[in-house]
């Protein structure tokens, strides 16, 4: 009588799940976001999100940052990160010394061939736009937040109320934190009707 098939083990990376792949695109698109942020960037639930994560954690393809506790003495949430393997180094091959005196006459009569021509490094990404954080926020949050947006779009100008909508947060609110990075030099006010702000690219002349 024959064997029946094994039935697949679970306990396997989730690589062939849309969800897993979704969550592993938002994972690498926002290094360091909680999962909350990462279930919303990948359009899942946060169930689905923690287990996910918790799973990869297992096989060495993500790990977690603990931050502590904040000023109000609360436990914050971890922060992700992906894991990159290290490249498996090259094993040198053994050389007799026959082999050597042999590969330096072919040397000798072999053609010389140029170097390659060094390339310049590829361009830095530019910085992805901050994930807006679910609830409510804690002190000077939303001011990071806001000039997060800023640096991710260093050459437009932006309205609290375009900033607001962006960051799903009250634009009274945005409007007060654009104005305290104005008074502190990140952000310089370009239009005063309607308010428009731009980041500040230069340190300020004296």
């Amino acid at each position: 009588m024959s064997e029946s098939p094994a039935a697949p083990t679970t306990d396997q990376p989730p690589t062939a799940i849309p969800a897993a792949e979704s969550l592993r695109r938002a994972l690498t698109a926002h290094p360091g976001a909680t999962a909350a942020e990462l279930a919303t960037a990948a359009g899942i639930g946060r169930s689905t999100a923690g287990k996910i994560l918790a799973s990869l954690e297992k096989h060495g393809t993500t790990r977690r940052e603990n931050t502590g506790r904040d000023t109000d003495n609360r436990a914050t949430a971890d922060h992700w990160h992906p894991v990159t393997a290290a490249p498996a180094a090259a094993t040198q091959p053994t050389i007799h010394p026959r082999d050597n005196h042999a590969q330096a006459k072919t040397s000798a009569t072999a053609p010389t061939t140029p170097l390659p021509t060094r390339t310049e490094p590829p361009a830095p990404r530019p910085t992805p736009p901050p994930i807006p954080r679910p609830g409510r926020l804690g002190q000077g949050e939303l001011r990071t937040l806001v000039i997060d947006h800023f640096r991710a779009h260093p050459h437009e100008q932006h309205s609290p109320t375009g900033i607001a909508k962006a960051l799903s947060r009250s634009a009274g609110a945005v409007a007060n934190a654009c104005a305290r990075a104005e008074s502190d030099d990140i952000i310089d006010l370009v239009s005063a009707k309607p308010k428009r702000y731009a980041l500040r690219l230069s340190p300020p002349t004296e």
